[in-house]
């Protein structure tokens, strides 16, 4: 029924409910399962050459897409 589930994940208590889930759904159909994060970088400043004045910020932001991503993969 179900050939392909994706999952986004945000780090929330229901992003890890709706993982939970789709595990369900994974191994009753044997679907394949993508877990997916978006970084949210609207908040930098971009100029032709590239980042500016972010401070660390994407650094910090890629580096917690990562982890929510990893603990997901656990699962």
């Amino acid at each position: 029924m179900y050939e392909h589930i994706a999952v986004p994940l945000d780090g929330s208590h229901n992003s890890k409910l709706a993982l939970s889930e789709a595990l369900k759904l994974v191994k009753t159909f044997q679907s394949k399962l993508t877990l997916l994060t978006v970084i949210d970088d609207k908040r930098l400043i971009y100029n032709v050459t590239g980042i500016q004045g972010a401070g660390g910020y994407y650094e910090e932001l890629t580096q917690k897409a990562s982890q929510i991503l990893a603990e997901g993969q656990k699962k």
